[in-house]
């Protein structure tokens, strides 16, 4: 698990798991007008956060749900674009 992986960049999505989340959303919401991330151990949600503001940029702002589940919650949980769920063991 990395704690602070974002969504492109050195530690990111992209570059160690080569997938394109951005992208995919991108795509997913234009062929279908909706699309949901569900992140399970989020860690810190940095790519989740970092997404939200990409897709907002773009002036999307309906059909897609950003959400993330982890141990504890990110200290960004103050922005509404992202729904953090923090998990019970």
């Amino acid at each position: 698990m990395n704690q602070s992986r974002g969504l492109s960049g050195v530690n990111s999505y992209t570059k160690d798991l080569r997938f394109e989340v951005l992208s995919h959303l991108l795509e997913r919401h234009k062929a279908n007008g909706s699309v949901v991330w569900y992140d399970i151990c989020c860690g810190e949600a940095r790519a989740l956060f970092q997404a939200a503001t990409e897709v907002s940029d773009r002036g999307i702002h309906d059909g897609v749900n950003i959400i993330g589940a982890d141990l504890v919650t990110s200290s960004h949980s103050d922005q509404n674009e992202v729904t953090l769920i923090e998990e019970q063991l």
